[in-house]
């Protein structure tokens, strides 16, 4: 399984079982550091595209309860980094960035990110990004896709993607 769709499932596992134990006690979240604006602009093979997720993890730091700073790039590949609400900024650290550009769900046949999840990995992404504590505009993003290999997906995730079709036929016909 991926680390992307690990992530996604841990939290699901996480909030299913925090429901069903009486006697669970929900760990406390950390208090919200202040954040400053950070902005920025992805490309792809040079050109500004749009619905691409951007992601900041925290160097060093593998809290699942951790709430990255994220956002989607509009039509012109621009985005704004929100952490607690859309576009309230990101706090003051290191971080490594990470991208996933989804395709829309009834493309997801073999395959659910454009970029061949190529950028998915805070293990092995390239882009460090210093947030400090005054508004920031990042330097683009520029990611490379054409002529590059993308990682294959495993025997669980080709299924889930199968399920996922049948799934979305199954729904289409009713």
């Amino acid at each position: 399984m991926s680390l992307c769709r690990g992530m996604v499932l841990i939290i699901g596992a996480v909030v299913v079982g925090s429901m069903s134990c009486s006697s669970y006690v929900a760990p406390t979240l950390p208090a919200r550091k202040p954040v400053v604006p950070v902005s920025g602009e992805v490309r792809v093979d040079g050109k500004a595209v749009e619905g691409v997720v951007v992601t900041l993890h925290p160097k060093g730091h593998n809290d699942g309860l951790y709430q990255y700073p994220s956002a989607v790039t509009d039509a012109e590949g621009q985005f704004e980094l929100g952490t607690y609400e859309e576009e309230d900024g990101a706090p003051a650290g290191e971080y490594v960035a990470i991208f996933v550009w989804p395709l829309p769900e009834e493309e997801q046949i073999i395959e659910f990110d454009k970029l061949k999840r190529l950028y998915c990995d805070p293990k092995k992404s390239p882009f460090r990004v210093t947030v400090a504590e005054e508004p920031l505009v990042l330097r683009p993003f520029d990611l490379k896709l054409q002529g590059l290999e993308g990682k294959p997906l495993s025997q669980d995730e080709i299924t889930e993607l199968e399920i996922r079709k049948e799934q979305r036929a199954a729904a289409a016909a009713k």
